[in-house]
């Protein structure tokens, strides 16, 4: 079994992704299993250890930010 992990450092824009872990972004927001949306690009900020991922979700533009 491979024991490398998806990051999303391996993601490709304009692709889709559903998130299949639940998980909690920088701003508390929930992100639920089966949240789906298209992967447009990322941003990371070095300095605070910061990702910025910017996606299109239901036709708008969101930001989910990790850190």
């Amino acid at each position: 079994m491979d024991n490398q992990k998806f990051t999303a450092y391996d993601l490709v824009p304009g692709k889709t992704y559903r998130v299949i872990v639940e998980f909690k972004d920088y701003d508390r927001i929930v992100h639920p299993v089966g949240e789906s949306w298209r992967f447009m690009k990322k941003s990371f900020l070095p300095y605070e250890d910061g990702l910025t991922m910017f996606v299109e979700k239901d036709g708008q533009e969101v930001w989910i930010r990790l850190q």
